[in-house]
């Protein structure tokens, strides 16, 4: 492609961004039938290793669906599964193939975000089909909801499914089961020894769900892309970073004024998130605890959300309410046609 014709697809596609600002109405996929293709993608880093794509393409055909793997899945150039013009490739493709019903990430990582320029939203309006993703992928997929109005899914990546209760519920999710129409701080199973839940109110509030891991949302501050929170429920995950750095990130949203608008907040799993050297021994909940006395919104720690065990898969994008004093956060509406 010449620099001539490169730079006339870029206008294009900011053109079809500029009309989609317009019409972001909501937008909902349809649940998969049996024998349904999925592409599998990775839009950031490549898997840990080649074991774990062919497992991950071992669930999907377990769960009786064909798996259809992207071409850059495997590859690397530097951080990323291959270059940038790679990566959007799988996913254009996909999202251009009427034989592709869903597409689920297979790996996080980092340089998701990277694709948002290169990506043709007016294609995702035109074919709406599940897309399924967390961790660094939130950029990508935060944005698609944002700009699209396509409701999207915030759950595990299909390297990280690794327990029974996390493949019912990407099962449920693929299907369009009713299953998954709330999600719990307590195990109905064991509500003592399986809770995490922390509360500072018995406060419960209304709103679109939106949110995803805190640090891909935080990278979208500053850009055309930035999601809008106002009177939304917020959902905020993160993995494997240091609690100050959560703190910077979730600072610049209260700096913004970004959360002065807000129905709620609910937390899902931190796993490995912690505290690093000797001066600050703060726990996430009390990191974000004093900004969320300020706000005086419900707010909830402890829901089976992110990159955490036993974890759901959330439809952003859709009417949920979040009850803190219950510890649930129930979804209204069908996310799917």
């Amino acid at each position: 492609m010449t620099e001539t014709e490169t730079s006339s697809t870029m206008n294009e596609l900011e053109n079809d961004e500029s009309e989609l600002e317009l019409s972001n109405e909501q937008l909902k996929p349809t649940a998969l039938k049996p024998g349904s293709r999925i592409g599998l993608i990775s839009p950031a880093s490549r898997v840990s290793e080649p074991s774990a794509l062919r497992r991950s393409s071992n669930i999907i055909e377990e769960l009786g669906y064909v798996p259809v793997i992207g071409k850059s899945t495997l590859s690397y150039e530097g951080f990323t599964a291959g270059s940038d013009q790679a990566r959007i490739d799988d996913l254009q493709t996909f999202l251009a193939d009427a034989s592709i019903e869903a597409i689920v990430c297979v790996s996080g990582g980092y340089g998701a975000a990277r694709l948002l320029p290169l990506l043709d939203f007016a294609q995702i309006r035109k074919s709406p089909k599940i897309i399924i993703g967390s961790g660094d992928n939130d950029a990508l997929l935060s944005a698609i909801n944002q700009l699209t109005g396509l409701v999207i899914f915030h759950g595990p990546n299909l390297e990280d499914v690794a327990d029974k209760y996390t493949y019912e519920a990407l099962k449920n999710t693929l299907a369009g089961s009713k299953e998954n129409l709330t999600v719990n701080c307590r195990d109905s199973n064991d509500q003592v020894f399986e809770s995490n839940m922390y509360s500072l109110s018995d406060l419960s509030c209304q709103g679109t769900l939106c949110g995803g891991n805190l640090t891909a949302l935080s990278s979208l501050f500053g850009t055309k892309y930035k999601p809008d929170f106002s009177k939304k429920i917020l959902a905020l995950d993160d993995f494997a970073e240091r609690n100050s750095i959560l703190d910077r990130w979730f600072t610049t949203m209260y700096l913004s004024g970004t959360l002065s608008s807000i129905a709620g907040i609910a937390f899902g799993g931190f796993p490995s998130c912690h505290a690093r050297g000797g001066n600050n021994m703060l726990s996430v909940q009390d990191t974000f605890g004093d900004r969320l006395k300020e706000l005086k919104v419900p707010a909830c720690f402890g829901f089976k959300f992110g990159n955490e065990s036993k974890s759901n898969y959330l439809p952003i994008g859709t009417s949920a309410e979040l009850d803190c004093k219950r510890g649930s956060l129930a979804f209204q509406e069908s996310p799917y046609a």
